[in-house]
């Protein structure tokens, strides 16, 4: 019925017989039969067991039922606005003349407790205002980027996903990552915010104690990978528009990461040789261990990584450096003026 790979299709799997069968089914009613848009197995949701989990996609038109949970609208009052002083005073008034209005004796005690929390909700009403929380289902503020042309956008994106599930042709695979191109792209996030996010969470995750790293190509490549796969969805772009790295940076307005980091391992190397004898993380940097390395390449020990980066990005020989990063001032000012590497690519 449905066009998949035959990993896809088959329910029921035997390892020691080799054996693989479709033994699994979703049953619905004739009338829904046209609502079905696709069926498949989902490999690797077995729970410890020979049968693969069954996943039926179904387009549904009628009225979903009123579930019973917190209103989609909630109106309520501005109390936080009590800590001005206008309107704390505004209240103190409106609260005096709704308490002249209480009769002295309303009878039993909840008609009392009902006019008093009464004449509080009518002064605060009148002082403090009210607003709307809660605009979307279950009570949660609606995201602002959440339009109509996003909604779209995803929808289109999920049905072409179907698609290309279901017949698996190069024109689906093509559709699909056009659709999801657009929905990335029609997300109204501005780049700013997610500029943001990326100063402010990818990178320090990303580069989570880099001071003490020893970098290798293997190393730089990776985490410019990383880098520019941020950076790329925030320009809304992908490998296929082949755009040069050091031109999405430059229409960004961000530094390399690389660069980064090679400016924060020279710091914190001035750091570690101004430190005053008697700091650990000094008196370790300057500990000449005694003994014999293992046979084999040893490892590359950070001391002899942060001089050849000094010798070749600064040409400062290991003979000077300590001399010239004992100068705070002229240790800050070269490393300002460090470029960026060579765009590879």
């Amino acid at each position: 019925m449905f066009k998949h790979k035959g990993v896809h299709m088959c329910t029921w799997h035997q390892d020691t017989l080799g054996r693989s069968s479709m033994i699994d089914f979703v049953v619905v009613s004739s009338d829904l039969r046209p609502h079905v848009l696709d069926t498949r197995a989902k490999r690797g949701a077995e729970l410890s067991t020979d049968h693969h989990l069954v996943v039926s996609w179904l387009r549904w038109w009628g009225r979903m039922p009123v579930r019973p949970g917190r209103p989609k609208r909630i109106v309520r009052v501005c109390w936080e606005r009590l800590a001005e002083s206008p309107v704390r005073e505004s209240f103190n008034s409106h609260l005096r003349e709704s308490f002249d209005h209480v009769p002295g004796e309303a009878g039993d005690i909840e008609s009392e407790w009902d006019m008093f929390r009464a004449s509080i909700v009518k002064a605060a009403d009148q002082s403090c205002g009210r607003k709307v929380v809660g605009a979307c289902r279950g009570g949660n503020s609606r995201t602002r980027w959440w339009t109509p042309a996003v909604r779209d956008a995803v929808k289109l994106k999920k049905e072409s996903y179907r698609t290309f599930l279901a017949c698996g042709t190069p024109e689906a695979a093509g559709r699909y990552r056009q659709a999801k191109r657009s929905a990335a792209v029609a997300r109204e996030l501005s780049r700013k915010a997610k500029l943001s996010i990326y100063q402010s969470i990818y990178v320090p995750a990303l580069t989570y104690g880099h001071e003490l790293w020893v970098m290798t190509e293997r190393t730089r490549s990776r985490v410019q990978a990383a880098e520019m796969s941020f950076l790329r969805r925030v320009a809304g772009l992908s490998l296929r528009d082949r755009v040069r790295s050091s031109v999405i940076r430059e229409e960004l307005g961000v530094d390399p990461l690389l660069l980064r980091v090679e400016r924060s391992q020279m710091r914190w190397l001035g750091h570690l040789v101004r430190m005053p004898p008697g700091r650990l993380p000094g008196e370790v940097f300057r500990a000449r261990p005694t003994g014999r390395r293992p046979r084999g390449r040893p490892r590359t020990r950070w001391r002899d990584y942060v001089s050849r980066l000094a010798w070749e990005r600064l040409g400062i020989p290991q003979e000077e450096l300590a001399a010239v990063a004992g100068e705070r001032e002229v240790w800050a000012s070269l490393l300002r003026l460090l470029p960026p590497r060579p765009d590879p690519g």
